[in-house]
């Protein structure tokens, strides 16, 4: 399904290559440090690579929220590649360790801007909830390979020839998604002309420096929000604890060679990996919360079973049935928080998500490197499945709560938002256009509204193209993220002019009575609405007539 959108695969693909970039630099620079420093240098290493991140992820959701969301990715890809670059060049000159820490930090600081922006541009781009659903089992997808490739490239690069390899191979990796970002500068989501009065309307409303507020307020009055947070950030715990473990599992426990702690990754993202392809099924459910919790229970399990029997054999066994679980708790936890998540604050939210990730993954190395030092590696196996069996007993009732509370129609509503007398609306209110308005198929060439006939609908253009003509001229072609219908509405005249589907079209309908309740209750988006259409009239020197 997302292959036929050119727009998401593009996203999607070069999302996979970064994802598998990091994962090669980070696994490539554990094994660099461990060997040369040992295992206090190595911790305190990945707390450097984490920290930046933190701080970083929740300023993302600002620029996000505003006009140009398209333009972060690029940019995003763009840090991670130079940076990258700067890493390979400090190794393969045999710089100080700080000198590889820094560029690479900053590389993985970037990375933290690629989930929030998929979690806007997906939805944005999506033209069906079935669409939306393909894309997030692609992102989880995107997540599991990089887990699986980066590591396995790590392992098998480490083992031929060194760091310097590694680090050359993932930085051409990080400048291939460059390049198959660049194309997303050019897009806008607004291709249309917008009167002075509308853009300083919504440039008011989107310039609000309390959206993120806003938004985690309004996030967290939903019962059960702290308990969905928590499964949210509940992987990148154990991803934490895992950096540390596996490496000494493999050098300590095992006896393996620098390729050792890549392979025993590579076996946790297969598992990762092996899960996205059948998760399609589950997160297409009206119910995701049971596989969440049954995904808790089973990290749970998996980690008691490799304490008890810390063996090589066991490890290749287990660690790819907790990679399949996290990999289903991240993406069933993903779509219930887009189905709540305040609409008009979602990329701040999910830019804040990021970064409470990134503590739980920060707050996991901790605990794994203060109980190896303290009680060995087995202990720390031993602790971690406590967490995980401790936060499925507190997470149980509020995650149920969310799961049956969490139906907002996302897809809908990032489609209206893109309309401009709506872009203006909160988000209560948006949601409720969204829940009046009602899909409806038209094949080609078949008259949408007739020039003449009344007017009792407005429609969005959810996928497909118009042709609008006014007796029997044509005056011009919508598409997606643009409505018609609004000047007959709001002067209550008969049609202007006649629209017909150029291609096979999906809109959505929005009945007389509930499009004029919400422009008179929000005089400021019927303003628009108005400035908007003017526009037209002055941009077709009044032949082309609105709708």
């Amino acid at each position: 399904m997302v292959r036929r959108n050119a727009v998401i695969s593009r996203m999607l693909l070069a999302y996979c290559c970064v994802r598998i970039a990091e994962w090669a630099l980070w696994s490539g620079l554990l094994v660099y440090t461990y060997d040369a420093h040992g295992k206090t240098i190595t911790g305190l290493v990945t707390l450097a690579l984490l920290l930046p991140g933190i701080l970083f992820a929740p300023l993302i959701g600002a620029v996000l929220d505003g006009r140009r969301p398209n333009r972060v990715l690029p940019l995003a890809c763009g840090v991670v590649a130079m940076s990258a670059v700067l890493a390979t060049l400090a190794i393969g000159v045999g710089a100080p360790l700080l000198a590889i820490v820094v560029p690479s930090s900053t590389a993985l600081m970037a990375v933290t801007a690629l989930g929030p922006s998929l979690a806007v541009l997906v939805p944005d781009h999506a033209r069906s909830p079935t669409e939306l659903v393909a894309g997030n089992v692609m992102i989880g997808r995107g997540d599991s390979f990089g887990a699986l490739s980066g590591p396995l490239l790590a392992s098998a690069l480490l083992g031929l020839s060194g760091s310097v390899l590694l680090f050359t191979a993932s930085s051409f990796i990080a400048i291939s998604a460059f390049v198959l970002t660049v194309p997303l500068l050019a897009l806008d989501p607004r291709n249309r002309p917008v009167s002075d009065a509308a853009a300083l309307a919504m440039v008011s409303v989107r310039s609000r420096p309390s959206s993120l507020r806003t938004g985690l307020r309004a996030l967290m009055t939903r019962p059960g929000a702290i308990p969905l947070l928590a499964i949210v950030c509940g992987g990148h715990l154990l991803l934490g604890t895992l950096d540390l473990t596996l490496v000494v599992l493999a050098r300590e426990a095992f006896a393996m060679d620098s390729s050792g702690p890549g392979l025993l990754a590579a076996a946790f993202g297969f598992g990762g990996l092996s899960a996205t392809f059948g998760a399609t099924l589950l997160v297409a459910r009206k119910r995701l919360a049971p596989v969440a919790l049954a995904t808790l229970g089973v990290v749970a399990v998996v980690l008691f079973v490799l304490g008890s029997s810390p063996r090589l054999n066991v490890a290749l066994a287990v660690l790819p049935i907790a990679g399949l679980s996290v990999a289903l708790t991240e993406i069933s936890g993903r779509m219930l928080l887009q189905r709540v998540a305040p609409q008009n604050a979602l990329a701040s939210i999910f830019a804040t998500v990021e970064s409470l990730r990134l503590l739980a993954c920060l707050l996991g190395s901790v605990i794994a490197q203060v109980v190896i030092a303290l009680a060995g590696v087995r202990a720390c196996l031993f602790a971690t499945a406590a967490i995980f069996a401790t936060m499925l007993v507190l997470t149980t009732t509020g995650l149920l709560t969310v799961d049956a509370d969490g139906d907002a129609p996302v897809v809908t509503m990032r489609l209206l938002r893109r309309i401009d007398m709506f872009a203006l609306l909160p988000g209560p209110a948006l949601e409720g256009v969204a829940r009046a308005c009602q899909p409806r198929r038209v094949a080609a060439g078949v008259p949408v509204v007739r020039e003449g006939d009344r007017a009792d609908s407005y429609f969005a253009i959810a996928a497909g193209d118009v042709d609008v003509s006014i007796a029997g001229r044509h005056v011009r072609t919508m598409g997606r993220g643009e409505g018609f219908g609004e000047i007959a509405l709001l002067r209550d005249v008969p049609r202007t002019a006649t629209v017909t589907a150029r291609t096979p079209l999906d809109v959505l309908e929005l009945d007389r009575a509930a499009f004029l309740e919400i422009l008179n209750e929000y005089p400021a988006s019927q303003h628009v609405a108005v400035a908007v259409a003017q526009t037209w009239l002055e941009a077709d020197n009044a032949d082309d007539v609105p709708v």
